[in-house]
């Protein structure tokens, strides 16, 4: 079986919890206003402790497999259920994906460029990506995220100057309200995409000291989008903020230099499409590894009647943007169930099994040597 070392998987984190975040902040803004950002660093703290909290478990009890967990955590009928429901959880992540770099590309930048001739240049090239091995995705992952990082760099350095700090306060101005709770549980929502490597964990060769990598992912993915929500906030103002669908494409459009050299543009594509791209094929590997080992499901057409629904569903979302923002809000509120609750649950009955079995081991073990010297002592 594939190894994969702990700095790897740092790769994977970043291709899976950063983009969405990033990409369309309306959602939870037009419900937090202002104080979304204050929301973004709790949601972020919240983010880091439930990762933790996760692989702690694994490590501890030595249990990698999802299905395994969800089984003796919750019974074979009802773990099954929900594990199923995770999988559909991942199939609606290849839906958004899909659907917001057709959406996103058209909407701001390849206006004439219709929806469905973006998503078949997206889902198509998938194709082929998904059917090679794990080294072929980590290798892809490696080299996108380093070319995705430097581009972030790139134009927070040049946005800088049309930033105004003042603009991001004040802060619960009206207290904290029922918005604010919402927002936050929306961005917890997206940050538990980390579902995606969780997964993946089961690669990792050095787990015992694989805690450490993992924090320094997580600081690098919360700063970030702290700095990202910030930055926002600090470049337009309220109204016209709430009126954007994609801010940061727009937000990239205002650095320019001698009124003819633009960058901006660019370097915000290579983010878009190439960070959908890396979420999108790590998702659907992940779907179908998930499927080949846990439901011994290969059949070689699996992977295009997958493909071809995700593009049925994504054309059907992406050709309009009031559809296509509903079914994300309603995505962000889907995700804290799937992804937070019900994992946060599972896990702890999990670990609580787990701790109940090795006391009664325990017990059984010093009643059998109670016996025994009770027996020779006869």
């Amino acid at each position: 079986m594939f190894k994969m070392n702990k700095k790897h998987f740092m790769y994977f984190i970043w291709a899976t919890t950063i983009i969405s975040l990033k990409t369309y902040p309306t959602v939870f803004i037009q419900n937090g206003k202002r104080d979304t950002w204050v929301g973004m660093i709790i949601a972020s703290a919240i983010y880091v402790f439930f990762t933790l909290y996760l692989v702690y478990i694994m490590k501890k009890s030595k249990t990698y497999s999802l299905l395994e967990i969800y089984e003796k955590a919750l019974g074979k009928y009802l773990g099954s259920f929900l594990f199923f429901m995770l999988l559909f959880s991942f199939f609606c992540i290849l839906i958004e994906s899909a659907s917001i770099e057709a959406n996103s590309m058209h909407t701001n930048m390849l206006i004439k460029t219709p929806p469905w001739y973006l998503l078949l240049f997206f889902v198509i090239p998938a194709i082929y990506t998904v059917r090679q091995n794990i080294y072929t995705i980590l290798m892809l992952t490696i080299i996108g995220i380093l070319f995705i990082m430097a581009a972030g760099i790139n134009l927070g350095i040049q946005t800088l100057l049309y930033k105004t700090p003042s603009w991001i306060f004040p802060i619960f101005e009206n207290g904290i309200t029922k918005g604010f709770i919402l927002s936050t549980i929306q961005m917890i929502g997206l940050y538990s995409h980390i579902m995606i490597p969780i997964y993946l964990f089961q690669y990792v060769s050095n787990k015992k000291s694989s805690a450490k990598s993992i924090l320094f992912a997580l600081f690098i993915v919360v700063q970030m989008e702290v700095v990202s929500s910030t930055g926002l906030f600090m470049t337009f103002s309220m109204p016209r903020l709430l009126e954007m669908y994609y801010p940061k494409l727009i937000q990239t459009q205002l650095p320019s230099y001698f009124d003819f050299i633009e960058f901006g543009e660019l370097l915000v594509m290579i983010q878009m499409i190439g960070g959908w791209y890396l979420k999108y094929t790590i998702t659907f590997f992940v779907l179908l590894d998930i499927l080949k080992k846990e439901y011994k499901k290969q059949h070689p057409a699996l992977i295009y009647i997958i493909t071809a629904l995700v593009l049925f569903i994504s054309y059907w979302l992406s050709r309009d943007i009031f559809t296509l923002f509903k079914f994300l809000d309603f995505f962000t509120y889907f995700s804290f169930v799937q992804f937070f609750v019900f994992p946060l649950l599972v896990f702890t009955l999990f670990h609580m099994r787990q701790n109940i079995q090795l006391k009664e081991t325990i017990t059984d073990q010093e009643d059998q040597e109670n016996y025994e010297e009770d027996d020779s002592t006869i």
